[in-house]
């Protein structure tokens, strides 16, 4: 399957609330306050790794992110010493910048958002790079549909919107934007071919959707309670995210085709979605990974009791939500990382024999040594 190459930047025009693609039914578990992007107090830095406070960012209550922050937050305070709290914002962008600078102690959330604030992509928004960031471990990864419409629109597939009202901006989730514009873009299309319709984040574009003030909006996959909601009051409907190929046909997948993708959306690769809700039948996607992360203002002791916790205790996260049950050591550690790992992460993984020297290879490229 391609994979995304790095350093990759957008190109063609493009200009974010629920940040993933969820999947499967929402599970809250932990203590939650609702974060927002300015005042927030300096995370409190654990001493050697015996214990301490930490603020753990998600997406909003009712994603699938959210979900999965709280699953892990509440296996990390049952079976350690360190204490999280789940903090729902608006989206990744409302957050990410805190968490570099120190103020946030953890989060989880799409990879393709937090590759491009370690690079410091401008073109999708990140000014300068967020070089403090650190992965912890890769979680599941995230499918998504491509865009949904209402089902008694008329739209069958991505041509179909040419001249009609597409939810654009989403500036809680830039993800949202992205995936949008890569749906567009593989098909043939532009921003300019549609009539695009800012919206402030992914459920108030639902949520238009609904009320039939855009035509199509970006999709979170079925089993997405909002999405679930959604279509059992309004009824909606999805296509194949690309036109000209069906679900049996994603290997043949042209390189230009698929470069409009990955160029958006980094770690990307194409998969299926089986038939369920707003889907009819099966259906081409794409899927990239989720990434718990934190940031070098995180002590070594406090990252190594966190990876242990959950290297020994992941069985417990798999009831919690479907994305968490792919939540395996051989799925968490990723020889070929996009953003660097933590210090206490590269002293974990050595204990544990994994640790490579392409890995550390890949290390010394991201953090420049």
């Amino acid at each position: 399957m391609r994979k995304f190459y790095k350093g990759m930047l957008i190109t063609g025009g493009t200009v974010l609330l629920l940040t993933a693609c969820g999947e499967g039914n929402d599970s809250s578990a932990g203590s939650e306050q609702t974060g927002t992007d300015e005042g927030q107090p300096e995370v409190e830095q654990a001493e050697n790794g015996n214990g301490g406070s930490y603020s753990f960012a998600t997406s909003p209550q009712g994603t699938s992110v959210n979900a999965v922050g709280n699953g892990l937050a509440s296996m990390i305070n049952q079976n350690s010493d360190v204490s999280t709290s789940i903090q729902p914002y608006a989206g990744i962008n409302a957050w990410l910048s805190q968490l570099n600078e120190g103020n946030i102690g953890f989060g989880v959330d799409s990879a393709p958002d937090m590759v491009f604030a370690y690079q410091g992509n401008e073109e999708v928004g990140y000014e300068e790079s967020m070089d403090e960031l650190r992965l912890l471990v890769r979680g599941n990864f995230i499918k998504a549909t491509g865009l949904a419409v209402r089902e008694d629109s008329g739209i069958e597939s991505v041509a179909d919107l040419e001249g009609k009202r597409v939810a654009s901006d989403f500036s809680g989730a830039t993800i949202a934007r992205l995936i949008s514009e890569a749906t567009l873009y593989a098909n043939g299309l532009t921003w300019d071919d549609v009539n695009n319709v800012p919206v402030p984040s992914i459920d108030r574009g639902v949520e238009a959707l609904q009320n039939n003030q855009v035509d199509a909006t970006f999709a979170l996959v079925p089993s997405t309670p909002l999405m679930q909601e959604a279509h059992n009051a309004t009824g909606l409907a999805g296509f194949d995210f690309l036109d000209d190929y069906g679900p049996d046909e994603i290997e043949s997948v042209s390189e230009e085709v698929f470069e409009e993708i990955e160029k958006r959306v980094p770690g990307v690769e194409m998969t299926t979605v089986d038939p369920e809700g707003y889907l009819a039948e099966k259906t081409t996607g794409i899927q990239y990974p989720n990434y718990f992360i934190s940031s070098t203002h995180m002590d070594n002791d406090t990252v190594y009791e966190v990876l242990e916790t959950l290297w020994e205790n992941h069985e417990q996260l798999h009831d919690i939500h479907p994305w968490l049950s792919t939540w395996e050591p051989e799925q968490m550690f990723d020889e070929n990382p996009e953003i660097p790992y933590h210090e206490g992460a590269i002293e974990f993984f050595e204990d544990q024999g994994i640790w490579t020297e392409e890995a550390q290879e890949a290390q010394d490229e991201l953090t420049g040594d």
